[in-house]
């Protein structure tokens, strides 16, 4: 049966558990209670082990590190603080810690080395994470904010670090329906403040994660997780890093928001050609494009973007006005059918003098030609759709993509989209054989072909191109032995190869 402590003041300040900041206090299968009113100063590192639970309703000062091992989140749903008041100190553990408050009251950088969670884990969460003058580095981890209100998290001069190419590195917030700017105090690795601000003007947000980092020059690198980010061109096909800001965003949301953004950044991480005449942008996923930036942006410092009524969301950048990235491309898919024709629908939200499309295809996915041009809409503001028919596809591997052209004959590209078309129906029957004077060779229907006779080296001895279902060859003139008749079709992967015997 497990023992049940009630520390006080007077035991700690007279008893074992004032160390120096070397030593550990291991809690072994203990558990400790810590009633509202009283404080237990730990002056150096607390492990927590098995089955621990400590019921703290008080307060927790610690110089050292904290660590979790226990199975348990260790402070269940009790409604005390944690404060961390030592020198670069970490949180680590192989549980997550639930923390009511977490105040971080110390000097230097405080580390995650595991995810935790802050606000409390009861009916009413009220408690909160305060930076304070600290810098608190995620290193990869999570924390999740289960109070919604706006001042969950707070800080002084301290900052939050992210940075990760990953997003790993996040802030998950429970805002749900709680009106108001919720602000995350991010911070760069040379201690420049970069605040993210989510003000939800209406519905519900449910949890918002928020995540960000910093880029070289050509915004390298991109976004791999949890969304793929491919380019950064403008609408003509350009690469735009030079007019967009080196730092990229991930906010996601799970339930359905609409909200206010501002997005701040810090000076050595202007866009090469300046920072006038900034504004945010979304990128589209699975279209694998940006979207036009939206009207009535404003600027509340020379630093930051505050883009209105946002309702989607996921990668953002920020870019020059005068050289976005490309047009809003909802979605664009190439799908065959019955094996004998592909499909290629795509979307659009919105488009600016958008002239024409040209859909291209391939058959190695970088040499492309135009298969056809469909007619855009201009200037719009509503969902267009598009469709084309390739009536004669590739066999086997290929490959389609849109080219956008507008009225100034700038061009913009979509993603490329694989298509794979059974090629099977690619067959061929070389008779007689053994052969005398000619073969004939016959297809299971028409292919654009081209055949060859080789011999065993692989050498090409002649070569005939094909567009019929039967062609015949000329063996009169070689000499007896073995060969090889080699047939490629140009619109198949598929290579067919015989052997035949000349007599």
């Amino acid at each position: 049966m497990k023992t049940l402590y009630r520390i006080s003041i007077w035991f700690i300040f007279l008893g074992a558990f004032k160390t120096s900041h070397a030593q550990l206090m291991t809690n072994n299968d203990i558990n400790i209670t810590i009633q509202s009113g009283v404080q237990l100063t730990i002056k150096g590192d607390i492990k927590n082990q098995n089955s621990t639970v400590i019921e703290n309703n008080g307060i927790i000062c610690l110089s050292g590190n904290w660590q979790n091992d226990a199975v348990t989140n260790c402070f269940g749903t009790s409604q005390g603080t944690v404060i961390l008041n030592g020198t670069n100190q970490s949180i680590s553990g192989t549980s997550t810690t639930a923390f009511n408050s977490l105040v971080l009251q110390g000097s230097g950088t405080t580390t995650l080395f595991s995810n935790i969670s802050c606000g409390g884990n009861y009916v009413s969460p009220a408690g909160i994470l305060d930076i304070g003058n600290t810098v608190l580095d995620l290193n990869s981890k999570a924390i999740e904010i289960k109070n919604d209100a706006v001042n969950a998290i707070g800080s002084a001069t301290g900052y939050i670090i992210s940075e990760d190419t990953d997003n790993s590195a996040k802030i998950v917030w429970s805002i749900n329906s709680a009106l108001g700017q919720h602000t995350i105090p991010f911070g760069n690795l040379t201690g420049t403040k970069i605040p993210l601000v989510f003000n939800l003007t209406a519905g519900n947000a449910g949890d918002v994660a928020f995540s960000t980092y910093a880029t070289n020059a050509n915004n390298l690198p991109l976004p791999l997780s949890p969304t793929l980010v491919t380019h950064v061109r403008n609408n003509s096909g350009i690469d735009n890093s030079a007019n967009t800001v080196d730092r990229f965003w991930q906010i996601d949301a799970s339930g359905s928001p609409t909200a206010s953004l501002t997005f701040s950044y810090a000076s050595n991480e202007n866009a090469a050609n300046g920072n006038s005449n900034m504004v945010a942008q979304r990128w589209v996923n699975p279209a694998l494009g940006w979207a036009l930036p939206s009207p009535g942006q404003t600027y509340p410092n020379a630093q930051s973007v505050l883009v209105s009524n946002v309702t989607a969301f996921g990668p953002w950048a920020i870019s020059n006005i005068f050289s976005p990235l490309p047009i809003d491309l909802i979605s664009f898919t190439a799908k065959p059918v019955d094996n004998e024709k592909v499909i290629c629908d795509w979307a659009t939200a919105t488009e600016q003098s958008n002239d024409y499309f040209n859909v291209e295809r391939s058959k190695n996915g970088s040499d492309f030609n135009s298969i056809g041009i469909v007619d855009g809409a201009g200037t719009s503001n509503q969902t267009q759709q598009y469709m084309f028919i390739d009536n004669n596809p590739y066999s086997g591997i290929s490959y389609y993509r849109l080219k956008q052209t507008d009225f100034n004959g700038n061009v913009s590209y979509s993603a490329v989209r694989k298509v794979s078309m059974k090629d099977d129906d690619f067959n061929i029957v070389v008779y007689p054989n053994p052969v005398i004077d000619f073969v004939t060779v016959t297809f299971s229907k028409n292919h654009n072909a081209q055949i060859a006779i080789t011999d065993l080296t692989g050498k090409v001895i002649k070569q005939v191109q094909s567009d019929s279902e039967q062609i015949q060859l000329d063996f009169t003139n070689l000499n007896s032995g073995s060969y090889f008749i080699v047939a490629d079709s140009s619109n198949s992967s598929t290579r067919k190869t015989i052997k035949v015997v000349k007599q």
